[in-house]
């Protein structure tokens, strides 16, 4: 045991020596040795940091969503903006007189009937050829008359005469985003996804009849951020043009190739439920998923029909080897005007 002992004085003596020499040469001690805890604990940190680098890469590349949908028939939107309701949304319209004026509010109340957020604003851009009667009423059925100088052509085709006035929706006016739809439609689906989608000069549907000049855009239905420097952009391009122009014109000469495109069933024409039936489906089984999906059905010229409003109801007879939504579509309207624009009547 006196050995031991011996052993262990000598070791403590060892000890104080080695202490002191560092002190003089001021050498810290040796560090112990890392435990494997210590490594289990550095290897999931680092783990935990490689994964939430990999999420916020994700999470930028989601952020950058590209302002080009092409031609795919999937509305399943991955990009959305904030839901903050302190942005000022509306959906557009635009009327130049009475007429006009009732398909705007026909417009509205069946967007509400389809469940558009109460935050959302309906708002018909009037000319002063709108009534004031008229205007009172737009009021009373939940659409507000927003007056606005006409916009008029002196030349070219008669019908179109007041079309560019549609686009004084570039205009800033109070609205963070809007959504504008041609009154001339029948809205059949919930629109309120394209307040959702990121930033682009505008949103479009294709004009897909035109596939001879694609990429071509339809201004049925456009979303716009407004913008002053925009509109002024339009208003020198107008000004300075070769030949007449009109909005949709107008907005694919200068913007095609920069703005976003929807797919096309947001806005089908109906004289496709009458003719090129299968041309246009759009990548959907049939004739009636197609319909089952659309969005806006327009109004376009068709052999014997034109405008509802331009006809009497009563000329109207059905053909049995037309899809019944082609007469649909005046039903409703004729249905509408009599129900919300009795004054016209």
């Amino acid at each position: 045991m006196d050995g031991i002992d011996d052993n262990r004085e000598q070791d403590v003596e060892v000890g104080t020596e080695i202490d002191s020499l560092m002190q003089e040469t001021k050498v810290e001690k040796p560090v112990a040795p890392v435990t494997r805890s210590r490594v289990r604990l550095a290897w999931i940190v680092s783990l935990l940091c490689m994964v939430t680098a990999t999420i916020l890469l994700v999470v930028r590349d989601v952020v950058e969503f590209p302002t080009m949908l092409g031609k795919a028939h999937s509305v399943e939107f991955v990009q959305r903006l904030s839901t903050n309701e302190t942005k000022r949304l509306a959906y557009f319209f635009y009327a130049t007189d009475d007429g006009q004026a009732c398909n705007a509010l026909i417009a509205g109340k069946k967007l509400r009937q389809l469940g558009a957020r109460a935050s959302i604003d309906m708002v018909a851009m009037v000319s002063e050829d709108v009534s004031q009667a008229t205007q009172n009423h737009l009021y009373k059925g939940g659409v507000i008359p927003m007056p606005v100088e006409r916009w008029r052509r002196s030349t070219g085709n008669a019908f179109y005469k007041d079309a560019l006035t549609k686009l004084r929706l570039f205009e800033e006016r109070g609205y963070d985003r809007v959504v504008y739809i041609d009154s001339d439609t029948v809205i059949q689906r919930n629109l309120d996804v394209l307040f959702d989608l990121p930033h682009a000069i505008f949103w479009a549907p294709r004009a897909y009849w035109l596939d001879y000049l694609q990429p071509f855009i339809t201004s049925v239905l456009l979303v716009v951020d407004p913008n002053n420097a925009l509109f002024a952009h339009l208003e020198h391009a107008i000004a300075v043009e070769k030949e007449p122009q009109y909005d949709m014109d107008v907005l694919n000469n200068e913007w095609k190739h920069q703005c976003g495109i929807l797919p096309s069933e947001f806005v089908v024409l109906s004289t496709h439920l009458q003719s090129d039936t299968d041309k246009f489906l759009f990548g959907y089984k049939d004739l009636d998923d197609r319909i089952n999906h659309t969005y806006i059905h327009h109004f376009s010229p068709s052999n014997p029909y034109n405008k509802p409003w331009n006809m009497n109801p009563n000329d109207m007879v059905r053909d049995p080897n037309v899809h019944h939504m082609y007469y649909d579509l005046f039903e409703i309207y004729w249905n509408q005007r009599h129900l919300h624009c009795p004054w016209l009547d």
